[in-house]
């Protein structure tokens, strides 16, 4: 279940005189995804903390069109059939249509009222309503959307992430084919029934348990853990909801365990200072038992700030490996802190 190659690179050293030198690396393979990747020694400057106010003064709430009145006078409207309303609300947090959309169902969900976000100011509250009008959507399409077959929740915090409003926001995306990672937790799960029969995800969530050294605790019903190969340059947490299939149909208290644990994870990234990240969740929007409920949350840098070095280079970008920096082994045993719950 556990694929992994240990290989030495050996080079004459100019910092020692040219003498040999071999450097530890490995290769893995996502058990879930079957997504390659490779964990490799490398410097990574320390990251600075976004300066909030001047985030405010070049991107100002006035402006910004998820901010409220712009919020309900910019924003497009849903079809009647999904939304006589026009957009859907719960507490804060407001889903409406992508205006530019990345599949056939494409949804945003602003967070909050609050325009800027620091990490440590996201609370419960906030998140389950965020998550709740996701899941409102979702049940709302699944009522009129005969060829949904795929779905999944994704949030891009700050500018390193990918995202280009800095006001907080989910995404929602749907259709009938999978994404990369959805087309790999099918194929895999199969394979795995075919040659095992088994269920994939529940085998692997055991054996991670038992094994223990990746495994960090849980959040009421919601198991933690640091991904066998992470898909971030400098690690991965991930969530598993054990024999939840479907997102849209967690209650608000199993949203209130995960939001728990996000804000634990938060709290242990802005620790390690890193404060912009990716987060996407994936589920089975029919229902199928063996597909668990798992969420991915990266954390986003840049290699040099001074000269806003990306994280993402050719061996992600046109090989397709992750490529991680740190020993997934060592990160759970630094994040391990952050979710006891005693």
């Amino acid at each position: 279940m556990f694929d992994r190659t240990e290989m030495t690179a050996t080079f004459l050293d100019p910092r020692d005189d040219f003498r040999e030198k071999g450097v530890q690396l490995e290769t893995r393979v996502d058990p879930l995804t079957g997504l390659r990747g490779r964990i490799a020694h490398f410097s990574v400057f320390p990251q600075e903390q976004p300066d909030y106010a001047q985030l405010r003064e070049r991107s100002p709430a006035e402006r910004c069109p998820f901010c409220r009145p712009l919020v309900e006078q910019v924003t497009p409207l849903f079809p009647s059939a999904i939304a006589p309303e026009g957009r859907i609300q719960a507490g804060e947090a407001i889903i409406f249509p992508n205006i530019a959309p990345y599949g056939a169902y494409s949804a945003v969900a602003r967070i909050t009222d609050q325009h800027i976000v620091a990490p440590g100011e996201f609370t419960a509250t906030r998140l389950v309503d965020g998550l709740v009008v996701c899941q409102e959507y979702i049940n709302r399409l699944l009522g009129v959307a005969t060829d949904l077959r795929y779905c999944s929740v994704g949030w891009n915090y700050m500018p390193y992430s990918g995202g280009s409003l800095l006001h907080p926001h989910l995404q929602v995306m749907g259709g009938s084919t999978p994404t990369t990672v959805q087309a790999g937790l099918e194929r895999e799960r199969q394979a795995y029934a075919e040659a095992h029969g088994g269920r994939l995800i529940a085998d692997f969530l055991g054996e991670e348990q038992r094994r223990g050294e990746r495994y960090l605790g849980t959040t009421g019903s919601v198991v933690w853990l640091v991904p066998f190969m992470p898909r971030g340059v400098v690690g991965e947490l991930m969530a598993v909801v054990p024999e939840r299939a479907a997102f849209q149909e967690l209650t608000r208290v199993e949203l209130g365990d995960l939001a728990d644990g996000l804000i634990r994870a938060l709290r242990f990234f802005a620790d390690r200072q890193l404060y912009h990240w990716n987060m996407a969740i994936d589920f089975s929007v029919t229902g199928d038992p063996d597909q668990w409920i798992i969420l991915r949350l990266v954390p986003r840098i840049v290699l040099m700030p001074s000269f806003g070095v990306s994280d993402f280079n050719w061996v992600q970008v046109t090989e397709g490996d992750a490529f991680c920096t740190v020993v997934p082994e060592e990160f759970a045993a630094q994040a391990r802190v952050y979710f006891r719950t005693e």
